[in-house]
């Protein structure tokens, strides 16, 4: 019998997709857009319609959020 280990921090995905990220985030898609084209969200584009953003980018995505809220 195999056991499969609990979830752990470490078990994040290391790219988002629009949609995954906007669930994510708890925003629609088009937020996650407009802050991309805003430059304030990081993204690599795969191809014209392919587009990920990474985990570390979105960590310091939110740290900035969070200290523009504080200001």
């Amino acid at each position: 019998m195999r056991r499969e280990k609990p979830p752990s921090s470490d078990s994040a995905p290391d790219f988002y997709t629009v949609y995954e990220l906007a669930h994510l985030l708890k925003v629609t898609p088009a937020t996650v857009r407009n802050w991309t084209r805003a430059g304030r969200l990081v993204s690599i584009r795969l191809s014209p319609a392919s587009i990920r953003y990474g985990r570390h980018d979105v960590v310091a995505f939110l740290a900035a959020s969070c200290n523009r809220e504080a200001e």
